[in-house]
């Protein structure tokens, strides 16, 4: 089973999410290190993050779309888009620019899978990941210049 997570983003559900982002740094005492697993392939990174029960999670802000699969458990995961509960098994296609958090309504496992040459964390870090929505914004308002860029020789 496949759905998708979100191609358009709601500005009152971003700032929800990074106000939550923020009052969880904050409380340093309810942080939980969670235990990660990387995976590569072929051009493929797959980051397999280990999500206790009862534990809520708040993701990146990505550059490029990515496949999510929830591996096992049950997580409610909440976007731009609104509520949606994911079962094991289920892939679900994120877009670009999209955060999300998470709850583990039991112990979990989610993958999420990066289209990348590179095997070094920090640089698939600096490609894949945006540290703010502005940084998004800017990265994808190139991206679109770069797209409509005309060919050499053509007028």
């Amino acid at each position: 089973m496949t759905s998708e997570i979100a191609r358009t983003p709601d500005p009152t559900m971003r700032s929800k999410l990074m106000r939550l982002q923020e009052a969880m740094l904050a409380d340093k005492d309810s942080q939980v290190e969670l235990h990660t697993e990387h995976h590569f392939a072929h051009r493929i990174y797959a980051r397999e993050m280990k999500v206790p029960a009862g534990v809520v999670v708040v993701g990146k802000i990505h550059k490029h779309k990515t496949l999510n699969i929830l591996l096992s458990g049950d997580m409610s995961v909440l976007t731009e888009t609104g509520l949606k509960r994911i079962k094991p098994g289920e892939v679900v296609e994120a877009f670009p620019g999209i955060k999300r958090a998470g709850y583990a309504h039991t112990d979990s496992r989610w993958l999420t899978i990066h289209g990348t040459d590179n095997t070094d964390l920090v640089a698939i870090e600096a490609e894949c990941v945006a540290q703010s929505y502005e940084e998004y914004d800017e990265f994808a308002q190139l991206e679109a210049v770069q797209e409509v860029r005309p060919c050499l020789g053509e007028s």
